[in-house]
């Protein structure tokens, strides 16, 4: 009997291998996203205390 090598097509490791660079960009893509959300929540909250603290020198 004859033995065969299985090999695997160099198309397909194309394929995976752009599988791969597509999920994580698509992960990175998703973690800038939250981060800006949270850093924009945070510099809103931020100014709203400055202003806060404005009016109430204001008032003074």
């Amino acid at each position: 009997m004859e033995t065969q090598e299985v090999t695997v097509e160099p198309q397909k490791k194309k394929r995976h291998k752009k599988k791969i660079i597509l999920i994580t960009l698509g992960v990175l893509v998703t973690n800038a996203v939250i981060l800006l959300i949270f850093v924009n929540v945070y510099i809103n909250r931020s100014l709203a205390q400055v202003k806060l603290s404005y009016r109430r020198l204001r008032m003074k």
